[in-house]
């Protein structure tokens, strides 16, 4: 009991050295951390006020201001945002609330009043005009005209009120759509043109809920909150039988024009919106969306332990693509909004790990390439977002020091004379002029609230809620009374894991603590060392990570679900084909051998078998077609000079000795059945037909050959992707390459490709990867659902 009491004691002291705020960040620093974020919002604001007001965003290097492109109306990544309506102004205005700076923000009214007009010819996108433009107006107004907040401004008279219900009203046209879905674009002065695109993003389209339920709310007219509320059950309504939504979609059809589902660029805020709707208005609708939606990501979006989500097909939920975008950074802060704190953790720390590596986060990263597929960093906010969700969640110290490298790297990387420039390249650091208006609206306001630990919203005002842009809406009676009825009321309300919520801010870390968080850094090829020692306990916190490796196969293009669907009998699940389904297989850290722990959709238990019932495939299952160190086609032209096809290529490291084929060009499209009989030791060229791709790489499997389909000089990576996505279907998987290649045939090629074999295989032969047994997968020729054959 002494021991007992001496060691707490003594932990207290500790504690209270360190400013109660754990290690790696003290009360003093926080402090410090604070005002170094009140100075950096200041920088950009007032810079913007004196240079650039009132124009819509300040140039950072030119230092001047900016508006809309009017010699180039399809400059869409300037018109969508810039309207000509005071833009940063506007969309600044609750941060100044979170700084208590009551002059600033009265000011700030002040000349919104005195300059705001909607009359002007800019086209603009409604997503963005919404969520920057009538979600500020509206912010301002309830803290302008509640003297409950403390920042009542004498003799106002409703006026952002009466912007924000303007500005409504200009909208409302662009939602007259057969479907409900509104265009994506409208003329302020003029609305929707009669040329104006069909297409429309998902996010675009559902992400109204919050600002047009609150017009409806304070103005007591309703056409609002059902305008925005027909479209978001429009666009989900129309989700696959899986529950997957699509990217993009025909407003005026409501079919789907890029059926690509995932959780970032397209359609994000769909997802908070669900959640946030829900919060905000009590309605158990946008709960049961939520609730499927995030069953549906788990399901076929999610990798092995949650730590990352990739796009998927909405059809088949099979892989689009292999990259994760900033944009999903949010994700973690959904979660925790959501009581899944565990994700959130384990999504936060894999953006952090490619935050460590690059000093920000790429526009996209590759997951299986681990570089970045789309460079750029425009200022976006949604790690910081994250960040600050999971520390007030939490009160992990680690949350603060990672708030402290964000704000160190961006007031030494991106601040300027005027402001804080965009990076163009994060690799060579050149930077772009462009502040964004969602800077200081969002990035520098959660940044502020993370290191303000007495700040009246953590305090005094704890029933507000953000909206996709960072503003500030109250939670209240009036909120949750908006409905028309009250059956779709919830009875009750949940809270956060108390276990996972202290009040007091931890003494370790225990994200840092986590004997999976070099694990998660390696994922990306990443390191950890700007992380501060003294937050890891060196006993650790969690169970070691029982997983050394995960590897997904996919066969074929993805585009269409399977041709025939897995079939489960008991603990016995039959595979008819490959062709479209994605294999996931793992490896733990105490058995040297492989397991499948989903096919397609469908999960593998502990006690089943997966049996591959299609012959035609069985040959891709031996140990010598999959075993490779590096996977990879090795092209000798006819001068004897070498070249490696870099979209194959996807590891360094010694290699096998290649198979040599003889190449032959073949005058006709493998569409139909082949007209000739092919020799297995050959490598044959054709060109390209008119059926799908998907039916030639079938046939030319089922002839045991190596397939080179004529693609003219289309061989780098990049370009196939962006000008033949149907066709790219190697995904950098590794280490397995697929039996069908695209390269040029103009150069006399001669192909070799390494250790590639095509064999029967016995029935019910046990079936390889990478040289290791695939321990519940058998191959079996001749089974079927009713009869198996030993």
């Amino acid at each position: 009991m002494f021991f007992l009491s001496c060691t707490t004691w003594f932990i207290a002291f500790l504690w209270l050295f360190e400013g109660i705020l754990g290690y790696g960040v003290n009360s003093t620093e926080l402090l410090e951390l604070r005002e170094l974020t009140r100075e950096l919002f200041y920088h950009g604001y007032d810079n913007y006020l004196n240079l650039a007001f009132p124009l819509d965003e300040l140039a950072p290097l030119s230092c001047k201001g900016l508006g809309p492109d009017f010699k180039n109306p399809l400059n869409l990544g300037i018109n969508d945002v810039r309207g000509n309506y005071l833009l940063t102004l506007i969309d600044t205005i609750d941060t100044l609330i979170v700084l208590n700076d009551r002059q600033g923000f009265h000011e700030s009214i002040q000349r919104i009043i005195q300059h705001l007009s909607f009359e002007t010819d800019t086209k603009v996108q409604i997503f963005e005009a919404t969520i920057r433009i009538l979600g500020g107006l509206l912010s301002g107004h309830i803290f302008a005209s509640n003297p409950e907040y403390g920042f009542q401004l004498p003799g106002y008279n409703n006026e952002l009120l009466d912007f924000a219900t303007e500005l409504g009203e200009r909208l409302l046209p662009a939602f007259r759509t057969p479907t409900e879905i509104p265009f994506a674009r409208i003329n302020l002065m003029k609305g929707v043109s009669p040329e104006e695109t069909n297409e429309s993003c998902s996010a675009g389209a559902s992400s109204l809920m919050l600002e047009f339920s609150m017009l409806s709310i304070l103005t007591g007219d309703q056409k609002f909150r059902k305008a925005a509320e027909n479209a978001f059950f429009a666009i989900w309504n129309r989700r696959s039988s899986i529950g997957l939504l699509g990217n993009s979609i025909d407003v005026m059809s409501g079919k789907w024009i890029y059926p690509v589902s995932g959780i970032g660029a397209g359609i994000d805020s769909f997802y908070e919106y669900a959640l946030k709707s829900y919060i905000l208005l009590d309605d158990v609708r946008f709960l049961a969306v939520w609730e499927e939606s995030l069953s549906s990501i788990r399901q076929f979006m999610s990798s092995t332990e949650n730590h990352y989500y990739q796009s998927v097909y909405a059809y088949s939920g099979t892989t689009a693509s292999y990259w994760v975008d900033s944009l999903g950074a949010y994700f973690p802060g959904l979660l925790v909004l959501a009581g899944e704190l565990e994700s959130a953790k384990k999504s936060h720390l894999y953006y952090f790990s490619i935050y460590s590596k690059y000093g920000q986060i790429p526009e996209r990263f590759n997951v299986y390439t681990k570089t970045i597929e789309l460079q750029g960093y425009p200022l976006r906010p949604e790690f910081a977002e994250s960040t600050y969700y999971l520390y007030r969640a939490t009160r992990d110290p680690f949350y603060l020091n990672v708030g402290k490298t964000i704000l160190n790297n961006i007031e030494k990387n991106l601040r300027t004379s005027c402001g804080f420039a965009s990076l163009d390249n994060l690799e060579t650091g050149v930077r772009s002029d462009r502040m964004e208006s969602f800077f200081l609206s969002e990035t520098l306001k959660y940044l502020y609230l993370l290191f303000d630990e007495e700040n009246i919203f953590h305090s005094k005002f704890q029933d507000f809620l953000f909206t996709t842009e960072g503003h500030l809406l109250p939670i209240n009676r009036q909120t949750h009374e908006a409905l028309d009825f009250d059956q779709h009321r919830h009875p009750g309300t949940c809270t956060l894991d108390s276990d996972d919520h202290s009040i007091q801010p931890l003494f370790f870390s225990k994200v840092a603590s986590r004997e999976d968080f070099d694990f998660i850094f390696q994922m990306v090829e990443s390191n950890c060392d700007g992380i501060a020692e003294d937050l890891i306990d060196p006993y650790g916190i969690c169970a070691r990570p029982m997983i050394a490796d995960v590897v997904e196969v996919l066969y074929g293009n993805v585009l269409l679900p399977p041709f025939k669907p897995t079939r489960r009998v008991m603990n016995d699940i039959y595979v008819p084909t490959l062709i479209g389904n994605r294999i996931r297989l793992i490896k733990y850290i105490d058995n040297e051998n492989y397991s499948i722990f989903k096919i397609g959709a469908e999960k593998v238990e502990k006690n089943d078998t997966v049996y591959l019932t299609d012959p035609n495939y069985a040959m891709f299952m031996s140990r010598d077609a999959l075993y490779a160190t590096t996977a990879f086609v090795h092209i000798v032209s006819s001068t004897g000079e070498e070249a490696y096809s870099e979209f194959l290529h996807i590891h360094e490291g010694s290699f096998l000795q290649p198979f040599q084929f003889p190449l032959i060009t073949l005058n006709y499209s493998l569409c139909d059945k082949l007209p000739v009989s092919l020799k297995s030791d050959m490598a044959y060229i054709a060109p390209t037909g008119n059926c799908s791709w998907l039916q030639q790489a079938k046939n030319a499997q089922k002839a045991g050959m190596l397939l080179l389909l004529d693609q003219g000089s289309k061989v780098n990576k990049t370009e196939l992707m962006r000008d033949s996505p149907s066709s790219y279907f190697f995904g950098l998987i590794k280490p397995y390459v697929p039996p069908t290649v695209h390269l040029d045939m103009n150069q006399g090629y001669v192909l070799q490709w390494n250790n590639m074999t095509a064999q029967r295989i016995h029935k019910d032969a046990p079936c390889y990867f990478q040289n290791s047994l695939i321990e519940n997968l058998y191959v079996c020729e001749t089974c079927s659902e009713e009869q198996k054959v030993y």
